[in-house]
This record gives C-alpha cells, structure tokens and sequence, in this order.
C-alpha cells in the first residue's frame, strides 16, 4: 500500500509553500524523502553527465555522482521515473556536497512534475 501524503505535506502543497526557500541547519525537513534507485542525467555548466538518485522527495533529490561539482551550483535534472517513457527535469541548486554525491534542492516543480513523481513513486512503493 502506498504512503499517501501526510495531512501536513498537503497543506504545504496547496498553501504555495516554497520548498526553494533557504532554511537554518536547525530546521527539519518539511517534506519526506524517500529511498530509491533512479537512473538520472544533469546538466552542469552546458555538460551532461551521468548519475543516479537514491533518495527523493518533493523538494529535492540526493544526487549520486563522483563528479565535483560546487556548493551552490545550478543544474537541470532529467529524472527517468519508473513508469515506462515516464521523466521529470526540474532545475535545482547544489544545497550540499559529500562523499559520494550532492544534495540537491528543486528551483520549481510544475504542478505536473509533483503529481508524476508522488504518483510514481506510489507505483514503486507498491511494487516493493
């Protein structure tokens, strides 16, 4: 059974939260992230490369990648969702790096781009 959205996570989403906005060390997550395995692309600087996201949420992904790219960065993301022919390309910011990858948050999601990736992740969540 999927995990539907809590009553929280859906206010926030129909208030016109902004998940863009910097937020303290101090504060929690406003949204969940949830593990996954997607393939991905990125664009840095005109480039594309090659990566793999293993955790997402409504406001931004964890990017797995050796390529060092620098804290405050901005990148489009081609997400390859588990629905066949099914992707998302947001474009987000470099919001923290580590061994291993990027943390990276969502500029703006389309409407469309949110409902597709709760609506597949709920697909994949059911799979498992």
């Amino acid at each position: 059974m999927p995990n539907p959205l809590t009553q929280e996570e859906l206010e926030a989403l129909l208030s016109g939260f902004d998940p863009m906005r910097p937020r303290r060390a101090s504060e929690q997550r406003r949204f969940r992230r949830f593990d996954c395995a997607l393939e991905c692309a990125f664009e840095v600087d005109g480039r594309w490369h090659a990566g793999a996201v293993s955790s997402i949420g409504i406001g931004g992904v964890f990017l797995k990648t050796a390529l060092g790219v620098p804290l405050g960065a901005r990148l489009t993301l081609k997400l390859y969702l588990t629905s066949p022919g099914s992707q998302i390309r947001p474009k987000g910011e470099v919001i923290y790096v580590e061994p291993g990858g990027l943390g990276v948050r969502f500029e703006a999601l389309s409407p469309d781009e949110i409902w597709r990736l709760i609506h597949d992740f709920h697909l994949s969540e059911e799979a498992i």
